[in-house]
């Protein structure tokens, strides 16, 4: 599953939570996963919702289209 990184982006600013470091340190996730995602890697849909939950929003808000 791919992810919209500008989504991402826009919402890590909106949430509050700013950094990719600090969405992996929230997802417990490395930042190497999440430069993955950021860098157009799929990823799997569990670490899509941890990322979802971190960010407060659905995984279908995420998902490249």
């Amino acid at each position: 599953m791919n992810l919209n990184k500008h989504i991402i982006q826009k919402h890590l600013f909106k949430s509050g939570v700013g950094t990719q470091k600090e969405l992996a340190k929230r997802c417990d996730l490395s930042i190497n996963t999440i430069c993955g995602i950021m860098n157009g890697r799929s990823c799997k849909y569990e670490t899509a919702c941890k990322i979802a939950e971190a960010l407060n929003v659905s995984v279908e808000e995420l998902i490249e289209q």
